[in-house]
């Protein structure tokens, strides 16, 4: 019956592309084959920021930009597959030697809020290709802050600072920390301080898009 009802479902409501409203197979998780074309190609960039390295495969721009805010804000939750595969993808040329996969966490008051972490979502996909352990709880959000998308570069580092800490034994692992955007650098430098403080040998980091210095007027 239940299988019934889902075929059901799936003839009168089909998946549609979460770009351009197309039908697609629900197997192409979130997105044609079109516009997974437009997203291409990816790359292998790395910022450099204090005490840490940032892979980013794309700008936040264009498709990338319209596919994280229908991840983020839509819940198009299946994305994350796409996401998670473009970052291993621009990973290739590098070599990987992780302990540890983890990601920035969100305070509980928007875990409830959205239903999942972005990107932890992101993070647990990624270290399940790159055959590294996934820890969830290894960060934790102990307080809410304001959201960041709307402050200046000083105030962002302010506003962040204190917000982050440690959770699990990090002692002298190397570990990749996940994020969905990088705007200034704020949020994964603080958590990357906190990594080291608490004895972690490594932090590199990774996240889907940059946001170049001339878009940085909407959010991070």
């Amino acid at each position: 019956m239940n299988k019934l009802f889902s075929s059901l479902l799936s003839i009168l409501f089909p998946p549609r592309c979460a770009l351009c409203n197309q039908v697609i197979a629900k197997e192409d998780f979130g997105l044609c084959k079109h516009c997974v074309q437009q997203s291409h190609p990816v790359h292998n960039r790395w910022l450099t920021l204090p005490n840490t390295r940032c892979l980013y495969p794309f700008t936040y721009a264009g498709t990338i930009k319209k596919a994280i805010y229908a991840y983020k804000f839509h819940g198009r939750k299946e994305l994350a597959h796409h996401f998670a595969n473009w970052m291993y993808e621009a990973f290739a040329t590098d070599k990987f030697d992780y302990d540890l996969v983890v990601c920035v966490p969100m305070s509980m008051d928007k875990l409830r809020e959205r239903g999942y972490n972005q990107t932890g979502v992101i993070a647990k996909l990624l270290a399940k290709k790159m055959h590294v352990a996934y820890s969830r709880h290894c960060l934790v959000k102990g307080k809410d802050n304001r959201t960041q998308h709307r402050l200046s570069r000083s105030e962002r580092f302010e506003n962040i600072k204190g917000v982050f800490y440690v959770n699990e034994d990090v002692s002298h692992k190397k570990i990749l920390l996940i994020d969905d955007i990088i705007t200034t650098g704020a949020t994964i430098m603080e958590c990357t301080q906190m990594l080291l403080e608490s004895g972690c040998e490594r932090v590199d980091s990774a996240v889907i898009a940059y946001t170049l210095p001339q878009e940085r007027k909407e959010e991070e």
